[in-house]
């Protein structure tokens, strides 16, 4: 007799909960392999997948591409298999179908919402903002690089202006597509909670806060304003750079603060500490003995704001 190979699992078969699990996975490997797409595993052969939520629950194992290997029961060693959390999975399980469905809109929602991202304005609608979610959530490397493209065009409109009288279809252009990058950046942030679901490739915090921030550089009230609410959205995820942005000059500052501010809004709980924060971070031209009543009037203030 030879020696049996330590990576061939036997197989144990299921019942219940688990058995129904297992077949509707592989039935449809396809969603499988884009969820595990979702979940940026490192380069493995195999994946055990959680049948349960047990602390030790019985797996299926597949292949990388959601290919069926085996079943393993409750406790038992998958072997050099990697293993996936099953609240994570079921979150990309989730936001594949979303994209699934999304797509088989007739006319495609995609689509539909990226037209209307570039043409609505302000009046981009609920239905619209959502699909853009998923789209972020299932790809989110898509969205930072339009966003980059649509900054880099408003900046080039912004040039273009410094030295001829700008044409109404710019000063639209530049209405719109403002707009869209503010919708854009709340798309990105609220992508980012749900990822956190199933963490796959992230961006770093200072890249982030760079991205949803965007939208305020033009000036215009709206968008700045969608920008800190985005920015207040991910609240602690980006304390440390927004903390940073405090102590710089002029657009940065303003809209560090106003984020923190919004943060305040979401989250009550959280108020005391971000009026101290805000406090803590006044510029440092403030000197001598007015500093004490203008530390008390900054506070009194920032609190009036938060309630």
């Amino acid at each position: 007799m030879g020696t049996r190979r330590p990576d061939l699992l036997p197989f144990e078969p299921l019942a219940g909960a688990p058995l129904q699990r297992a077949l509707r996975l592989y039935q449809d490997a396809e969603l499988l392999r884009f969820a595990l797409d979702r979940l940026a595993l490192s380069d493995v052969e195999r994946v055990a997948i959680p049948l349960t939520a047990d602390a030790a629950p019985p797996h299926l194992v597949v292949g990388r591409d959601g290919a069926f290997v085996t079943c393993v029961g409750s406790g038992r060693d998958t072997g050099a298999a990697q293993r996936v959390d099953f609240a994570g999975l079921e979150a990309a399980m989730r936001d594949v179908e979303a994209w699934r469905a999304l797509m088989a809109e007739e006319p495609s929602g995609l689509p539909r919402a990226l037209e209307r991202l570039f043409s609505a304005g302000q009046w981009f609608d609920r239905r619209d903002f959502e699909d853009l979610v998923v789209c972020a959530s299932v790809l989110p490397e898509a969205l930072p690089p339009l966003m980059a493209a649509t900054a880099l065009s408003l900046r080039q409109i912004e040039k273009d202006a410094r030295t001829r009288m700008p044409r109404k279809d710019d000063l639209v252009s530049y209405w719109r597509d403002t707009w869209a990058l503010s919708h854009l950046g709340l798309a990105l942030a609220e992508a980012t909670i749900r990822l956190e679901a199933c963490p796959g490739p992230s961006l770093k915090p200072r890249e982030l806060a760079t991205l949803v921030g965007t939208p305020a550089d033009g000036g215009l009230f709206g968008p700045m304003v969608r920008a800190a609410w985005s920015l207040g959205r991910l609240g602690e995820r980006l304390r440390g750079v927004q903390a940073e942005a405090l102590g710089a000059a002029g657009m940065p500052r303003v809209l560090a603060a106003l984020g923190f501010l919004m943060w305040g809004l979401r989250e009550p709980e959280r108020r005391g500490e971000i009026v101290d924060l805000l406090v803590a971070r006044l510029p440092v031209a403030v000197r001598g003995r007015a500093r004490g009543p203008v530390v008390r009037y900054h506070a009194a203030l920032v609190s009036e704001l938060l309630e």
